[in-house]
């Protein structure tokens, strides 16, 4: 089946966000809680994020909010959520439109701050941890 993935201009991201808003509030509550849906949006809207579909045989399917990071040294691009259904059908091409975004954009690196779930998954894809983030407080 063929996958789709398209970067979604500001204009366009509300009615994108639209469609898989429930899966985007569960993956967020699942994180922490640290970012907010509304928050995201109003990034992406704005241009500070971008905002990338995914289509498996022309119906949506999934989301993921990317950042680039200009850090000193080299800039990185950021995985900020992903979310959809039917991931392991479109993950690859999704990574494959990731990777060459990364390379559009001049960064050295593309990352991604995950649970042990998608951390599996991508190491499965080739990349590998870099370090384990930890926490206190919170819940």
């Amino acid at each position: 089946m063929e996958t789709d993935v398209r970067w979604i201009p500001p204009g366009e991201a509300k009615e994108a966000w639209a469609a898989f808003l429930p899966a985007i509030r569960r993956g967020l509550a699942r994180a922490g809680g640290d970012l907010t849906a509304e928050s995201l949006m109003e990034a992406a809207q704005s241009g500070a994020l971008s905002l990338w579909s995914i289509e498996l045989g022309g119906v949506a399917a999934g989301i993921a909010v990317i950042e680039v990071i200009d850090r000193p040294a080299r800039a990185a691009v950021s995985v900020i959520l992903v979310a959809g259904r039917g991931m392991a059908g479109w993950i690859g091409p999704a990574l494959g439109a990731l990777e060459r975004y990364r390379v559009l954009n001049g960064a050295h690196k593309a990352e991604a701050v995950c649970r042990p779930g998608m951390a599996r998954l991508l190491r499965r894809m080739g990349w590998r941890p870099k370090g384990v983030i930890m926490e206190s407080g919170g819940a």
